[in-house]
């Protein structure tokens, strides 16, 4: 009788309930192997209720929680770091150009100042005739 109220209940979909029942139907008739399937089947159910739970109040609930927004806004702030970076280009770009010419003249300035000028044995600076 207990593992026919188990079944009824969970055709229902009321898996509490069922849940409660199943635990009678344990303890009145031990756990055979239609126990230990339904409540197999149970489980599924109560997971499965869980994530439509989940799934339809994630928004109202948890607004942070909710991995859609999330991800939304991560695309908008790369968006928009890739609109400033295509308006800045004019400015930045000249500038990034002149700052590796700058360091280029920088570098061969000093092997320039290297081949003419060589250090003596004392360490001092001697100047290449």
């Amino acid at each position: 009788a207990h593992f026919r109220r188990v079944q009824l209940l969970r055709a229902r979909g009321d898996t509490r309930a069922a849940q409660e029942a199943l635990e009678e139907a344990e303890r009145a008739g031990g756990g055979s192997a239609s126990v230990r399937a339904e409540q197999s089947r149970l489980r599924e159910m109560a997971r499965a209720e869980r994530s439509r739970e989940r799934e339809l109040y994630s928004g109202i609930i948890q607004p942070s929680s909710n991995v859609k927004a999330a991800d939304e806004a991560a695309e908008r702030r790369a968006r928009r770091g890739q609109l400033v970076e295509t308006l800045a280009l004019p400015v930045t770009g000249p500038l990034r150009a002149l700052w590796w010419a700058a360091a280029a003249l920088v570098s061969l300035l000093r092997r320039l100042l290297a081949v003419l000028l060589r250090l003596r044995p004392d360490g001092a600076l001697e100047a290449v005739e």
